[in-house]
């Protein structure tokens, strides 16, 4: 009788270390790959206050290690030269624009490293990422790279049809990895309600004069509600700290700022827990409140964010897209935006989706090895 080969999911983390959604989506990744087999996660590159919001610490289906890409590399090696089967989870996360050509070298001879351990026989996944605008140099790059993976999965139909465009053959979509977590019921009934804000302005297509006149109007609207100003991004404190000190100074309600950058687990409690409703056009700001019982108001450029409008639209809030421009935001019914049962119901089924979905493509790689 055959013996089922030991697969052993590995990680290299390697990312954006301020973004709270980068943290979120490769936890979630980690977490739902460990359910299947057991992983060891390279955090060399990655700061103590990121591994800490992974909260991975104490799991024993997770070891954390500290070895760089060549210790890692040596590990998976062992394991299949032992008859086991190692697959090693790219990346996952936002792909858009182009990448400087030393960022395109660099990267380049990582999948060229890549490719040498995949002759050694270690298997590849591509599992929670979205592509967008992909320039020249970028889509090279994911050609060759997502060439190595036995499997691709991406996030919605608007980056098949990217990938697609660039002659790369998507084997299906996932859901975004946030909806590993668990959702709460919207909280559509507060008066007043509380109202939350979270907002980037590093990516020159954002005008911070629009996105300061969008969150004015839902203030002028809304005089006496209590308001929330959120920081997801080490990036985004400045603005979000003007944002802040711009309302305390004429708003009729309570005005309190959080900094998550720090406390990615304090989304509920200390971010968006209270909130009725959430501005934003940060995609993983939208779904942290969203999965903290808030509906999300998608406040995006009217050409760019693909990716938070093909999330939306795979779940049923496209109504709760709106366009920054000079006009504002629109007077908005907190109830009619509100996700309906039906989205919500889908929501909820996306998270054993997605496990589903993960833990058989890491058996089907595994199995296509002899």
């Amino acid at each position: 009788m055959n013996q089922t080969p030991k697969i052993g999911a590995f990680f290299f983390l390697k990312t954006k270390f301020d973004n709270i959604g980068d943290a979120l989506i490769n936890q979630q990744l980690i977490s739902i790959a460990a359910e299947t087999a057991p992983v060891v996660v390279d955090r060399s590159l990655a700061p103590d206050v990121f591994v800490r919001n992974l909260g991975l610490q104490t799991s024993d289906r997770v070891t954390i290690i500290r070895s760089g890409m060549l210790g890692l590399a040596l590990q998976m090696i062992r394991l299949r030269f032992a008859g086991g089967r190692p697959i090693m989870f790219l990346t996952p996360g936002g792909n858009s624009k182009e990448k400087s050509l030393k960022l395109y070298l660099v990267n380049e001879l990582f999948t060229a490293f890549l490719a040498l351990l995949w002759l050694c026989g270690v298997r590849f996944l591509a599992i929670g990422s979205s592509y967008e605008t992909l320039g020249a140099r970028y889509r090279r790059l994911a050609r060759h790279r997502l060439a190595l993976a036995s499997r691709v999965y991406v996030r919605d139909r608007r980056s098949r049809a990217e990938l697609a465009s660039a002659g790369i053959v998507v084997d299906g979509i996932l859901p975004d990895l946030a909806f590993g977590l668990e959702f709460d019921t919207p909280q559509i009934a507060q008066v007043p309600p509380v109202i939350g804000f979270s907002f980037r302005a590093d990516e020159p297509h954002y005008s911070e004069e629009l996105i300061a006149l969008g969150v004015r109007q839902v203030l002028d609207r809304h005089p006496q509600s209590p308001v929330k100003f959120v920081a997801q991004v080490a990036t985004d404190l400045p603005f979000m700290h003007r944002l802040f000190e711009d309302a305390k100074a004429g708003h009729g309600g309570a005005v309190s700022f959080v900094d998550l950058t720090t406390s990615l687990w304090a989304f509920r409690a200390q971010a968006y827990g209270d909130c009725a409703v959430l501005f934003s056009n940060r995609l993983h700001a939208l779904l942290l409140g969203l999965a903290a019982g808030a509906t999300p108001v998608a406040c995006l450029h009217p050409t760019h964010d693909m990716k938070i409008r093909g999330v939306f639209e795979e779940f049923g809030l496209s109504g709760s897209l709106f366009d920054l421009n000079a006009e504002g935001l629109p007077p908005m019914d907190w109830v009619r935006l509100a996700p309906s049962k039906t989205t919500m119901s889908r929501i909820h089924q996306a998270g054993q989706e997605l496990r589903d979905g993960i833990s058989r493509a890491m058996h089907a790689v595994a199995g296509q090895e002899g």
